[in-house]
């Protein structure tokens, strides 16, 4: 892992680190987030990128804190 990867204050991987194990991780992270707020709506369609997207913000932010 480079050193950019690493988080300078926290020493934890950075949000950007997109190694295999930890890219994956962090795309099933961002999958059940996107489900449970799909889920908090009832499913409604057409909100699917947007359920994403928000959830790959919630993730990130979270990661970052860590």
């Amino acid at each position: 892992m480079s050193e950019d990867q690493i988080d300078q204050q926290s020493g934890h991987p950075s949000a950007g680190d997109k190694s295999p194990g930890n890219w994956a991780e962090r795309e099933s992270r961002i999958a059940r987030a996107a489900y449970f707020r799909a889920q908090q709506r009832g499913f409604a369609p057409g909100h699917e990128v947007e359920d994403w997207l928000a959830a790959e913000a919630e993730v990130d932010r979270r990661d970052l804190k860590a």
